[in-house]
């Protein structure tokens, strides 16, 4: 426990969910991981359902693919009895019209301030800058 990295069970594959925090990478890290990940041979990337991306591939692979995504600034993330990734609405006037307040810049200060704490039972964060709730901070430890 610690780290989201974790044994497929169909095909022997390991998948290592990386923290892409409120669901934005740069232009430079974007291509990064493309090329960390082509070179790592990464089968398959999936969106994960807390802005993660999870990257499948053999297990000999995981620390090279760990290397190089810190150098793009991104990490594993936490799982176990951790704060884990924040899910931040992209709200705020620049992307969503419907925002009442900067989701998105609290849900990165947060991730940044919390990410990977240890607590008594793992703890979901969820901001949303309107009623409609998209990141579901209903369902959250703290929403």
């Amino acid at each position: 426990m610690g780290e989201a990295i974790f044994r497929q069970q169909r095909n022997g594959l390991y998948a290592v969910n990386i923290v892409v925090p409120g669901g934005i990478l740069t232009p430079e890290q974007f291509l990064g991981l493309a090329e960390v990940a082509r070179d790592a041979g990464v089968w398959r990337i999936k969106c994960g359902v807390r802005q993660t991306l999870i990257a499948v591939l053999e297990q000999d692979k995981i620390p090279e693919l760990l290397e190089k995504i810190k150098v793009l600034g991104l990490q594993v993330a936490p799982f176990g009895n951790k704060i884990r990734s924040v899910k931040a609405c992209p709200g705020g006037a620049e992307l969503c019209p419907r925002s009442l307040g900067p989701a998105l810049e609290l849900g990165m200060e947060l991730q940044a301030r919390y990410l990977g704490q240890d607590v008594p039972k793992d703890f979901k964060i969820s901001t949303a800058g309107c009623s409609r709730g998209c990141t579901e901070p209903y369902c959250a430890d703290l929403g």
